[in-house]
């Protein structure tokens, strides 16, 4: 879900809640389409700027990429091997992407998620995350 922005001017928010949240959806096909693994897009609206997906995340004992590595540091126990191999999925999916003439748009560990199966990509490319 996208919260309005009390900054913008209510016609501006209005507008760039919808042209984004059309370009994640989008996005998220896209990337499908290139071999990236993303949650297919359950529903969408974007004049409200909410897009569902399926459940990823604590309730299938995931998380982000961010909180699994962060989590690895702070218990000391390093990356190890799982946590090195999911930075290379993550950089994996990068490079399918940007091959395919996407560019992600919300580069971040926090766009990833780590499941008990492969490491899930969020795309945020706004206007289908087009180069």
């Amino acid at each position: 879900h996208r919260f309005p922005k009390a900054y913008r001017h209510p016609s501006l928010d209005a507008l760039l809640t919808k042209k984004r949240t059309q370009g994640e959806v989008k996005g998220c096909a896209r990337a499908r389409r290139l071999g990236v693994l993303t949650p297919p897009v359950l529903y969408s609206s974007s004049s409200s700027g909410v897009i569902v997906f399926p459940l990823i995340g604590p309730v299938q004992g995931g998380c982000t990429l961010r909180e699994y590595l962060e989590g690895a540091f702070r218990e000391g126990t390093g990356y190890g091997e799982e946590g090195k191999g999911a930075v290379r999925d993550m950089c994996r999916m990068i490079i399918k992407m940007h091959e395919g003439g996407m560019c992600h748009g919300d580069l971040t560990t926090s766009n990833f998620m780590v499941t008990d199966g492969p490491l899930a990509a969020v795309p945020a490319g706004g206007e289908g995350g087009k180069r």
